[in-house]
């Protein structure tokens, strides 16, 4: 049950991460866009401290890399980009990032599964 609430909170983060860079960006260009550094650095520390228990335990006990790390650090490398103008923004491939969200959301779900049936 406490389980179900991480995940829940993980995906609520997530969600926020997609809007703040679908609609917040302060520069668009093509498929790239320029967003605000702090806001991306504090869902991603919220997105950090969400991940379940289970699954961070698991990954230190068995060394194992999951779907989901794989995908968080895709993810991680399509948004925290430097800009050269300015170290207040971050300069995100929108289409790559965008997609991983949606992935890292799908895959939560059945690493967890993965996990709890261990």
């Amino acid at each position: 049950m406490y389980t179900d609430q991480k995940i829940l909170e993980f995906k609520k983060y997530l969600d926020k991460l997609y809007n703040l860079i679908e609609r917040e960006a302060i520069f668009s260009f093509i498929s790239t866009k320029l967003v605000d550094k702090k806001r991306i650095d504090d869902l991603i520390c919220c997105i950090d401290a969400s991940f379940p228990e289970e699954y961070i335990n698991y990954v230190k006990k068995t060394n194992k890399s999951l779907e989901t790390t794989k995908c968080y650090r895709r993810l991680q490398n399509a948004i925290k980009n430097k800009f050269l103008f300015s170290a207040n923004v971050y300069l995100v491939r929108q289409r790559e990032a965008l997609a991983e969200i949606v992935e890292l959301q799908q895959i939560i779900d059945s690493d967890m599964k993965l996990i709890n049936n261990q």
